[in-house]
């Protein structure tokens, strides 16, 4: 058990963490690609709008929501569990079989990781500071 604002904490270290690490991936994808020019500016756009809808139409709104459901949560203290709703832990399941299995069956080219997990990644590293600028506002 740890007081409610905690998992906001939490939660913003675990979605800062794991979009560092998507952006790492995207990013060694990026360098093995070795684009030309031309390419390499079609996967900058392509990586701002990956970022763009994951951020602003899914993660932004998902960060706002679970401020909310926790803030709402009775009394002071809650499970670390509680961190996550169960559509959140579904979600993260199903992404991260998908992305693994993406990656390692070989059918995605790497210029695909490279702009939509650079793209991605940086959504998810991004929530994770609204996540930790809740967590200082209620702190």
């Amino acid at each position: 058990m740890v007081k409610k604002q905690t998992l906001l904490a939490i939660a913003g270290f675990f979605w800062l963490i794991a979009g560092v690490n998507v952006v790492i991936v995207g990013v060694q994808a990026y360098l093995e690609t070795a684009p030309d020019p031309l390419l390499l500016a079609l996967l900058i756009v392509g990586t701002v709008a990956i970022f763009a809808v994951f951020f602003f139409r899914i993660f932004k709104p998902y960060s706002a929501k679970h401020a909310k459901r926790i803030d709402d949560m009775p009394g002071e203290k809650a499970s670390v569990v509680n961190v996550m709703d169960k559509k959140g832990y579904i979600m993260i399941v199903f992404m991260i079989a998908l992305g693994a299995g993406l990656r390692l069956s070989g059918l995605v080219p790497s210029w695909f990781i490279a702009f939509f997990y650079v793209g991605l990644g940086s959504a998810l590293a991004l929530t994770g500071v609204l996540f930790l600028i809740d967590w200082r506002k209620r702190a």
